[in-house]
C-alpha cells in the first residue's frame, strides 16, 4: 500500500521560458515533517505552489492524497463556467416567459403554443442541468477536496485587513461549505486554542504582533483539519524567539498525524528542530541532513 501524501514524478517547472526545476522526483510520506531549503529563485515556492495548483507544471505528474493535480480543473475556472450557464439559463427562462405572455395576449397568431415549449421548458432546463452537472462533476469535487486537504501558511500572513480575526476565520469556513454558525464558532475557538491565542477574535490584524498574526495564519490553515500543511517561509518576518514558537506549534500539529512541509531560509530552526530536509539547487532537489549533504 502506498503511504505517500504527495508523489512528484518527473516534474519540470519553468517561468517565462526559464527552467526552474527539471525532472523532479519526490515522495513525501503521510505524517512527515519536511524542510525545503534553497536560495531565492531556486524553485522552493514554485514546487510548493504546484502542489496546491497555484503554479502549472510543464511535464510530469503530481498526486496529492490520490488526486492527480494535472487532471483537476482550476476551481475559479469551474465556478466561472457554472455562473455562465446559470446566467444563460436565467435569460432563456425570461425569454420563454416573454414569448408565452405574448402568445396569451394574442401577439403570436402564427405560432402555436407548443412551439414555445422548447423555450418554456427545454432550453432553460438543459442549461440548468449542465450547470448542476458541472457543479457535481468529479473534477469540481476533487478541486474542492484538494483545497480542504491542504492548509497554506504564507510569510506575509495574508489576513484580510478590513475585518477582525473572527471574521477572517469565519470567511474561510463559509467559503468551504460550513453553514451552521454554532459549529463555525466552535471550530474557530478550537483552532485558536491550538495555536495558543486567547481573546483575539474581536481584534483587527493590525492590533496583533507579527508572531500573533502568523499564529492566526496557522489557525486559518488548520480550520478544515487538513491532512497536509504547506508553509512558505512562515518565520521569514519574525524574530528568532517567535520563529521558534511557530515551529513548535507546527511540530505539535505534525505529531497529530498532519504532513507538514516548510520552505525556509532559516537554518537555525532546522538545527533546533531537525527533520528530513531537501535542498533546491541547480534545477534539482537533493535530500540533506541538518544542512549537510548526504
Amino acid at each position: 500500500m502506498n503511504n505517500s501524501s504527495i508523489e512528484i514524478k518527473d516534474v519540470s517547472i519553468s517561468y517565462e521560458n526559464h527552467s526552474i526545476l527539471k525532472n523532479i522526483n519526490l515522495n513525501i510520506g503521510s505524517g512527515e515533517f519536511i524542510y525545503l531549503i534553497g536560495e531565492t529563485g531556486s524553485g522552493k515556492s514554485s514546487l510548493l505552489k504546484s502542489i496546491y495548483k497555484e503554479t502549472k507544471i510543464d511535464t510530469g505528474s503530481i498526486s496529492v492524497n490520490g488526486h492527480k493535480i494535472e487532471n483537476i480543473t482550476s476551481i475559479n475556472k469551474t465556478r466561472n463556467i457554472i455562473s455562465l450557464f446559470n446566467f444563460l439559463g436565467f435569460i432563456s427562462l425570461l425569454l420563454a416567459m416573454f414569448l408565452t405572455i405574448r402568445h396569451l395576449f394574442g401577439y403570436t397568431d402564427s405560432i402555436d403554443v407548443f412551439t414555445h415549449l422548447e423555450f418554456i421548458v427545454l432550453i432553460p432546463l438543459i442549461l440548468y442541468i449542465i450547470s448542476i452537472t458541472l457543479h457535481f462533476t468529479d473534477k469540481t469535487n476533487k478541486t474542492s477536496a484538494l483545497r480542504r486537504e491542504i492548509g497554506i501558511i504564507f510569510q506575509d500572513f495574508q489576513l484580510l485587513r478590513d475585518r477582525n480575526i473572527y471574521k477572517n476565520l469565519e470567511f474561510v469556513l463559509r467559503s468551504t461549505g460550513w453553514k451552521n454558525k454554532y459549529k463555525i464558532k466552535e471550530q474557530i475557538a478550537n483552532v485558536l486554542k491550538t495555536v495558543h491565542l486567547n481573546k483575539v477574535e474581536k481584534k483587527m490584524p493590525y492590533e496583533l504582533s507579527g508572531g500573533e498574526q502568523q499564529r492566526v495564519s496557522i489557525a486559518r490553515a488548520i480550520l478544515n483539519n487538513p491532512q497536509i500543511i504547506i508553509a512558505d517561509e512562515p518565520t521569514g518576518n519574525l524574530d528568532p524567539e517567535k520563529s521558534k514558537s511557530i515551529i513548535e506549534t507546527l511540530r505539535k500539529i505534525n505529531r497529530k498525524g498532519t504532513t507538514v512541509i516548510i520552505a525556509t531560509h532559516d537554518y537555525s530552526i532546522i538545527n533546533s528542530f531537525p527533520s528530513k530536509t531537501y535542498k533546491c539547487e541547480h534545477q534539482s532537489i537533493t535530500e540533506i541532513t541538518n544542512g549537510k549533504e548526504n
